[in-house]
């Protein structure tokens, strides 16, 4: 996952000089017995994007409430206060102790997945549950912010596999969200053609609250993996190599004190920008396309089947599809590289044919029709998802590549700014068409018990 790159050398330092660390025998490293560490940061990469995933795949449930264009705002609440926390955390993280950050944020984050069946069983409903909601979402996305710098951080000092399996998870917190949505729907709702708002509820309070148990793991785990004697190892380690101090471990105070900043001159963001602006506006591209249509268009395209209880399954379904098509995309190029990256141009300026092809499907009076065939807007959303996680993963690889060693840092912030200002302005371009095609909030429920 592209998050990987966010993690800049001072967030590392910062989270060393928090961390109960052992400075004894760095010789002899210890093993992680039955892979414990390996998932426990598995577990971490899933919990990170957890909250956001739960929002995104439940689209039956707030468009029940808030009307059938409620993802076309929930992607800009979400995506503007992400990047300024990333931001922010580059600047602030070294300032904040460890515990400060990542506890809190994990609180926060499970305290906002409750409170929204809470917020539907209240009645509080129309606008001003919307407003709610956007600022849960908001909320959100700057604790994500928090937790993905500091944990990519973390196992970025680990072996290589660590932060793999971070970015694994990461893959994976989509598709379960998706069939855990899938599989609360089915069983409590029980396929019926009109679902009345409270059952509908009672579905989405145990789809949330199975999501808040996702993150309760994530911070019972994350307290358990920095006390484990593989993890203080490797960080102790990556302490050890900036350092020719020892660590006194007796002192957690201490250790912050030991952690000096490089004497190295830093590279000019400019001549490394210079050396990557083209991987860096192909990522931005990307992710422009595919934000402008996922999850806002794409899941407010009308189903073929009228009056149907797929009015509630399609905006499911085409959410489950680009989770499990983007994690295969992300993975592929560990196996093929189809396009080098004198190439990759090519198939991203290609990609965006694929907006005209949603707006033909989401307001498809345009061409003369009432409604496309499902399968039409889940294979378009394939494609969506296949592309962007293969293509955005090249970009991540080939930009940092083009540089030297000293400059790979500042090539990967780069990156990963320009990766976060594509979902940006891809948020604002799928509202703009929402907007154009004549989108609205509604202030009445759908749904009538």
């Amino acid at each position: 996952m592209e998050e990987e790159d966010t993690t800049t050398m001072s967030e590392q330092k910062a989270i060393l000089a928090e961390l109960p660390l052992s400075a004894s025998d760095l010789s002899a490293p210890p093993k992680d017995k039955f892979h414990i560490v390996f998932f426990i940061f598995l577990l971490q990469g899933v919990g990170v994007l957890f909250p956001w995933n739960a929002f995104i795949s439940a689209p039956d449930y707030f468009s029940a409430l808030y009307g059938d264009n409620t993802m076309l705002y929930f992607s800009v609440a979400y995506s503007i206060p992400n990047l300024l926390g990333v931001l922010a955390m580059v600047k602030l993280s070294p300032k904040i102790p460890m515990a400060w950050k990542m506890y809190p944020s994990f609180v926060v984050t499970l305290l906002v997945l409750i409170a929204v069946p809470i917020l539907g069983y209240s009645g509080v409903n129309g606008t001003p549950g919307f407003v709610v909601t956007i600022l849960l979402i908001v909320l959100s996305a700057l604790c994500t912010a928090v937790l993905q710098g500091n944990i990519f951080g973390m196992s970025g000092m680990l072996p290589s596999s660590y932060i793999t399996a971070v970015m694994s998870g990461n893959g994976v917190a989509g598709v379960a969200c998706s069939f855990l949505r899938i599989v609360t729907k089915l069983t409590i709702e029980q396929n019926r053609k009109h679902v009345p708002i409270l059952i509908m509820t009672t579905s989405a309070a145990v789809y949330f609250f199975v999501c808040a148990l996702v993150i309760l793991a994530c911070i019972v785990t994350f307290f358990i993996v920095m006390r484990m004697p593989f993890t203080q190892y490797y960080l102790n380690k990556a302490n050890s190599s900036k350092n020719t101090t020892s660590v006194n471990s007796e002192n957690y105070d201490e250790i912050s004190t030991l952690v000096q900043p490089t004497q190295a001159k830093k590279p000019s963001v400019f001549s490394v920008f210079k050396k990557i602006w083209v991987q860096a506006l192909m990522v931005m591209t990307v992710f422009v396309v595919t934000i402008g249509v996922f999850p806002g268009l794409s899941v407010s395209v009308p189903t073929w089947y009228k009056g149907t209880e797929m009015k509630d399954w399609l905006p499911i379904l085409i959410g489950t599809t680009f989770n499990i098509f983007d994690f295969i995309g992300r993975t592929a190029p560990r196996w093929i590289i189809m396009f080098n990256r004198k190439f990759v141009p090519i198939p991203v300026l290609l990609r965006i044919l694929i907006l005209p092809l949603f707006v033909f499907m989401y307001k498809p009076s345009i061409v003369g029709l009432e409604a496309f065939n499902d399968a039409v807007p889940l294979l378009a959303t394939a494609l969506v998802a296949l592309t962007n996680g293969y293509l955005s993963s090249l970009c991540m690889m080939y930009g940092p590549s083009l540089v030297d060693d000293h400059e790979k840092e500042v090539a990967g912030t780069l990156m990963t700014f320009f990766l976060l200002f594509g979902i940006v302005l891809g948020s604002f371009t799928g509202l703009a068409i929402g907007q154009i095609l004549g989108a609205v909030i509604p202030n009445t429920n759908n749904y009538v018990d």
